[in-house]
């Protein structure tokens, strides 16, 4: 028996060019084998990374790498506004890694503000994020935030990308 499909790696992937304000942000798109997925759109997460959540999550990923906050805020509505054409559903969730956690919460910010596109959860991966009287033992994910967008973040450690998948896993329980 031979598989179709190597379950380790994305089921699709895509390269785009989004329209943003000033400029065009790239962007890669990958699709787990789940039937309409929850798209994730995530900032400063390399593509091996998002192949990786894509396929440990079962969420499709957006990659992109915004320069600016208004670029970002741009993809995250781009992607809202092309769900079906994406083969993926919302609300959606907001993913920053490193320096797009930055662009991460910017975007979050002006869709709270806007009231769209719909966010179901942010979570960023950063430095900054240390708080005081964390232990060595203490688990990397922490949930910061109910506000008018939950967020987790995490803690920069050996595999952020494990600890993302967690944390998604709390937030969509049910998915397949």
């Amino acid at each position: 028996m031979t598989l179709e499909h190597d379950p380790t790696t994305p089921r699709r992937t895509a390269n785009l060019r989004l329209r943003a304000p000033n400029a065009t942000v790239a962007a890669q798109a990958f699709w787990p084998a789940a039937v309409w997925p929850t798209l994730a759109v995530a900032f400063g997460l390399p593509d091996r990374d998002a192949a990786r959540l894509c396929v440990d999550a079962a969420v499709a990923v957006l990659a992109a790498e915004p320069a600016r906050d208004a670029d970002a805020y741009a993809a995250l509505a781009w992607a809202a506004d092309n769900l079906p054409d994406l083969s993926a559903h919302g609300p959606l969730l907001l993913v920053g890694m490193g320096g797009g956690a930055g662009r991460a919460r910017a975007a979050a910010a002006t869709a709270a503000r806007n009231g769209w596109p719909a966010l179901r959860h942010l979570f960023v991966v950063e430095p900054e994020f240390d708080p005081p009287g964390l232990s060595k033992s203490a688990p990397l994910v922490r949930r910061i935030g109910e506000g008018p967008i939950p967020t987790t973040a995490i803690i920069p450690g050996p595999d952020e990308v494990s600890e993302l998948v967690t944390a998604i896993d709390r937030v969509l329980p049910n998915r397949a």
